[in-house]
């Protein structure tokens, strides 16, 4: 009798550990690489760092304090009267992959640094927020571009969610 020793054609292909560094990689590639990046020129500041709000700028002023407080963001330098805040450099990404076997490991790590120079203009009814500058690192070394739509959605909108959320309390 002939027996049948071949795998299913269809098979998945198991997911090692070794192939999800390599997919940790791409991902972190793709984040820090221009292939998908936006500049950080005064167009990038007017559609991705700027809002405006329905309250007084005293009170917005206040609110992105807090925010940045809750946010765990040190404040370098703030002028209240100007509208001006200038945040300490603050890590918001970290990643350390470790690969090898029993007899090599080696090690990786990426962190993303970044600092805000706000400033909070307007009246008694309207007010706004914009970043006059925005500063990003990548281990130690200062980036001229970024992918502005992962900002977007991991660091910016959830910074300003938090300043929405202080002026509603």
């Amino acid at each position: 009798m002939i027996k049948d020793e071949s795998e299913p054609l269809n098979k998945k292909p198991k997911l090692t550990a070794k192939s999800g560094v390599g997919l940790l990689v791409a991902f972190l590639i793709v984040f820090l690489s221009n292939c998908v990046s936006t500049q950080i020129n005064d167009e990038f500041y007017r559609m991705y760092l700027t809002r405006e709000f329905n309250y007084p700028k005293d009170k917005l002023i206040q609110a992105t304090l807090a925010a940045l407080r809750t946010q765990k963001i040190e404040v370098e330098k703030a002028d209240l009267q100007k509208g001006l805040i200038v945040t300490e450099r603050y890590p918001f990404f970290k990643l350390t992959t470790i690969s090898g076997n029993q007899y090599y490991a080696s090690a990786q790590s990426q962190v993303a640094t970044h600092q805000y120079y706000l400033l909070i203009t307007g009246d008694k009814k309207r007010s706004m927020i914009q970043a006059t500058r925005y500063r990003l690192w990548n281990n130690m070394v200062e980036q001229t571009h970024l992918n502005a739509n992962w900002g977007k959605a991991n660091v910016w909108d959830p910074f300003f969610k938090e300043i929405q959320d202080q002026l509603e309390e």
